[in-house]
């Protein structure tokens, strides 16, 4: 936006410049008078009036001028003196005073004779008065004094000498009627100076750039932008002329702006640049402010408004500089409030507002500007109030928040110099604290090194565990009756321990994988009260035994079935139980209550044992934790029953809390959430496995017969000499044997003679067991052959690897003599019946069709193995598809043979042989090994706590025939896999 008035101080400093120089006359006449050579010589009619002007007067300076005026004795000095301060005063804004001497440099000259320099000091006095009633608002008193003083001069015979301060008349008239919005008028100011030049024939005299700048300010607010520009374009011409750095600036600003509303945008950096460059020279800060707003408005025309905004801020901040100039700081303000509220910094914009708007007062006695500044005051404001009515209650809200910043950072102050005298103490507790961190990190290393190497232990246990626990149980089977009573009591007791120590593998391995978050929940349908009822059961014995009071009250307990991860259950009751008759002396009392809701479980165990102290109650959870304390006797334990206990509640989603009294006893709670399920007994509709016809069951013996003996053989791959020896120690009574210490050496063999079952190890040199089951899969000629795990790794992702490279069957050590024979009789059995009817169904494809009889006897042979292969790649998908619905169906107790042929979409023959062919199994045997695997399944993972859930779960509810089937199957009977 065009300014269209000129700074009040600017006029000033132009005021104090005319004036000063002024002072130099060209005389005619010598004066001999020593006071007027005195004062003519304090002044330099030749010098820039503007450098003088521009001097900046210090105190020290104002203090010396008052001196010589208290000193002077001449009274046209006195007066000369008193228009000197005057001009300070006003520069300094202090009115009053600059009035004051003003008037008293009028009255002093008042009765002095007639003389050149009363003269000019009378005319002096009078423009500094006018400009004291300019500053008061007072433009018509002020245009008298300017028109008296102009009288003066035309009625001077020194006119020639009078020149500069009739050029200063003409300014000052000029900014009175401009004050007044009567721009002709001081257009013809000007003018009437220009004939005043012309009629005294002083045309080399140059006209001040700065009158040239008022010519052309006016001349466009009459909207003659062409007379504007062609006075702004004389002004520049000699201000470059002058030299003067304020001409410069002033003219460049003025040029810019007329440039600026003609849309001449690229002729506009010129004059900026040059102008900005002036200003900074003389270091002026109201003209360093204008120059920047009007690069903020050219770079807003530009439509860059990141610039805009960047220039409108440093033309605010230069005119914050600036004292003296507040009409300079009302305009920059206002444009900086303006550009702020287009970036919607609002708040901002506020503040800057009502910073300058008070400074509208300084135009009160200008009354077009002032005018024009309210009405642009009020555009602004409407556009401010715009976006201010989230602010205001944003900015109570800020207020708030600045009382509790200046709170906080008393508070954070307070804090630092706390910190400072607690600098040393600080510092030596972190030196503790990290001593103690790199300590708990050294115990959980070591926790961790000795979870894994009682991991590897218990590993490494289950083979010395089988050859222990497989030939004891051959003991008890087989030559029970004829051992002496004392011989079968300790043996039983070396039973018994094996068992305990199997358990505590176990137990470890459990942890591993609750520290590898590898355990899973498998929550099914349990029956409560049969589950404790059984649980309780197997405690009697011992609290019999060590005379302890066993209660156990499961009144609270709703006839209502629930799901819960029976197995992890399991574990938790038995350990904490078993520390209960561990620490509960004879003549003791134990009690067990369990209580339920829709929502939990809850099992609380107390005992009136030997109690826990408070040193230890902390510890008690703690992984292999062991108590120091002397006064307890010494019981033993792996110190891993309670953290075991701790995870799985965790793992299940519970809580646990243990309360103890030493020397009475403790009570520990256990609380579980469940899923409430009712169980429809009915839907358990066992047929005796007759849905898909056919009456064929496993037999009943796994003793070959006498003509089948030594017939079949069995590839054992094993390192571990001693359970190789065990292994054949038990398959050789019925079967020949070749072994093998690793893969890479079975498979040597396997190339040179013909296997009718292998059996290996997992974890061997050389070549382990899942690269030997892969390498024998992938080869035609052996992937037929039954393939069973013998291995101590019983975790489920091992087991998953193995069957799905295709593995037949699984088993883990330790195991019993009868699960191995079992296993292999029937795989065997199996294994034969398919290469039987494989071999059938060659014959007939191509001996019964005519145009092969003659090839048959050539080529049987070699394509016996090729079909084999090719129907077993081919079924596969046939045969999962078939277990698939098999499965699906076992609680459909109407799903018949004819039904899963209407599936597979076979003819009930055409499957019958597709099934004996590719499993070596009739339907019913095949469907028989679905149901009894899920069953081994549930069982393995303890999923139920009884067989007779087992049973249901399977489709059967004929308890005694599943325990045949499955002992048959197996070798091992089904409850065997739920005793502790």
């Amino acid at each position: 936006m065009y300014t269209k008035r000129l700074n009040t101080t600017q006029g000033l400093l132009i005021i104090l410049c005319v004036l000063t120089s002024g002072f130099n006359f060209a005389y005619q006449e010598k004066k001999t008078e020593n006071d007027t050579n005195k004062i003519i010589q304090s002044s330099d009619c030749n010098k820039n009036s503007f450098e003088i002007f521009f001097k900046k007067k210090t105190p020290e300076e104002i203090r010396q001028i008052r001196n010589q005026l208290d000193s002077s004795t001449n009274i046209l000095e006195k007066a000369a003196i008193c228009n000197r301060l005057s001009m300070v005063y006003h520069k300094l804004k202090k009115h009053d005073s600059s009035g004051y001497f003003a008037q008293t440099s009028l009255q002093l000259i008042k009765n002095e004779e007639k003389s050149d320099l009363k003269e000019k000091v009378h005319i002096e006095s009078l423009v500094r008065l006018a400009t004291y009633n300019h500053q008061l608002g007072n433009t018509s008193i002020s245009i008298l004094y300017l028109q008296k003083a102009e009288d003066m001069i035309a009625l001077s015979k020194n006119k020639k000498c009078l020149l500069k301060p009739r050029q200063l008349i003409a300014y000052e008239l000029s900014r009175n009627y401009t004050s007044q919005g009567n721009f002709e008028d001081a257009i013809d100011a000007y003018t009437s100076f220009r004939k005043f030049i012309e009629d005294n024939n002083f045309t080399n005299f140059n006209t001040h750039p700065i009158l040239l700048i008022r010519v052309s300010e006016n001349y466009y607010q009459l909207e003659e932008i062409d007379k504007a520009l062609s006075y702004a374009n004389k002004a520049w011409d000699a201000s470059l002329t002058y030299g003067d750095d304020f001409s410069i600036g002033r003219a460049g600003n003025v040029m810019a702006e007329i440039l600026i509303s003609l849309n001449k945008i690229d002729e506009v950096p010129y004059y900026l640049e040059k102008a900005l460059k002036a200003v900074l020279e003389i270091d002026h800060k109201a003209m360093i402010a204008t120059t920047y707003k009007n690069f903020s408005i050219l770079e807003g025309k530009r439509g860059n408004q990141n610039k805009k905004l960047q220039y409108s801020k440093l033309a605010y901040h230069s005119s914050l500089k600036d004292v003296s100039s507040n009409h300079e700081l009302f305009h920059t303000g206002m444009l900086y409030a303006e550009t702020l509220n287009e970036f919607n910094q609002t708040e901002e914009a506020i503040k800057v507002f009502n910073n300058v708007i008070p400074l509208i007062d300084d135009f009160k006695h200008d009354n077009f500007n002032e005018k024009t500044l309210q009405l642009e005051s009020k555009i602004l404001r409407a556009k401010i109030d715009a976006n201010t009515k989230e602010i205001i209650l944003e900015q109570q809200i800020n207020q708030q928040k600045n009382w509790l910043i200046i709170i906080l950072s008393c508070l954070f102050f307070i804090t630092i110099i706390l910190a400072i005298s607690f600098y040393y103490g600080l510092k030596k507790r972190r030196k503790i604290n990290q001593l103690l961190l790199e300590q708990k990190n050294q115990l959980k290393e070591l926790n961790e090194s000795r979870s894994r190497l009682f991991t590897n232990i218990s590993h490494e246990l289950r083979t010395p565990l089988t050859l222990i626990y497989g030939p004891i149980k051959q003991i008890l089977s087989q030559a029970k009756p004829q051992l002496h009573p004392s011989i079968r009591e300790k043996i039983e007791i070396i039973d018994k321990n094996t068992e305990s120590l199997k358990t505590l593998t176990n137990d470890i391995l459990d942890l591993s994988k609750l520290e590898a978050n590898k355990l899973q929940l498998t929550p099914k349908i349990i029956s409560l009260k049969y589950f404790f009822r059984e649980m309780t059961n197997k405690f009697n014995g011992l609290a019999e035994q060590k005379d302890i009071t066993f209660e156990y009250n499961f009144e609270n307990l709703k006839k209502q079935e629930l799901v819960i991860d029976t197995s992890k259950l399991e574990k938790i009751v038995n350990n904490l139980l078993c520390n209960a008759f561990r620490y509960t002396p004879n003549l003791g009392n134990i009690q067990l209550v369990v209580s339920n809701n829709e929502h939990s479980l809850q099992i609380i165990i107390k005992d009136t044992g030997i109690g826990i102290s408070d040193k230890d109650l902390p510890c008690v959870f703690d992984r292999y934790f062991q108590s120091n304390d002397p006064n307890k006797p010494s019981e033993g334990g792996s110190g891993i029953g309670l953290s075991m206990v701790k995870e799985l509640v965790n793992l299940m989603g519970g809580e646990i809390t243990l309360k103890s009294t030493l020397r009475k006893g403790t009570e520990v709670i256990v609380t579980l959430p469940v899923t409430k399920s009712v169980i429809n007994s009915n839907k358990f509709v066992d047929n005796d496995m007759n849905r898909l016809s056919e009456s064929d069951d496993y037999p009943l013996t796994f003793e070959l017969p006498e003509n089948e003996k030594k017939i079949y053989t069995i590839l054992v791959v094993e390192d571990h000499p001693d359970m190789l020896s065990y292994v054949i120690s038990i398959l050789k009574i019925n079967y020949k044997i070749v072994t093998a210490k690793n893969g890479a050496e079975a498979i040597t063999l396997l190339k040179n003679i013909q296997v009718d079952l292998i059996i290996s190890d997992i974890m061997m040199p050389v070549m382990d067991g899942y690269t030997f089951l892969e390498a024998v899969k992938q080869d035609t000629d052996t992937y037929g052959i039954p393939f069973i795990m013998l291995t101590a790794l019983s975790a489920n992702d091992k087991k998953l690897k193995a069957l799905t490279i295709g593995v037949d069957d699984y088993l883990t050590k330790p195991f019993e003599q009868t699960e191995l024979l079992a296993r292999v009789y029937n795989l065997i059995q199996r294994y034969k019946v398919r290469k039987t009817n494989k071999t059938i169904t060659l014959t007939e494809k191509n001996v019964n069709t005519p145009e092969n009889q003659q090839k048959t006897t050539t080529s049987i042979g070699k394509n016996t193995a090729l079909v084999e292969e090719i129907n077993t790649k081919a079924d596969i998908e046939l045969i999962e598809t078939i277990a698939k619905i098999i499965e699906t169906n076992l609680e459909n107790y109407t799903f018949k043979l004819s039904d899963l042929s209407e599936e597979v979409h076979l003819g009930e023959r055409h499957l019958r042989r597709k099934i004996k062919i590719i499993t070596g199994l009739s339907p019913k045997q095949f469907q028989q090994e679905i149901v009894l695997k899920k069953a081994l399944k549930l069982l393995e993972n303890k999923t139920y706590s009884s067989v007779k859930a087992v049973a249901l779960s399977v489709g059967m509810n004929n308890v005694t025939r599943f325990n045949n089937l499955f002992e048959n199957r197996f070798g091992k009977r089904p409850a065997d896999y739920l005793n502790f």
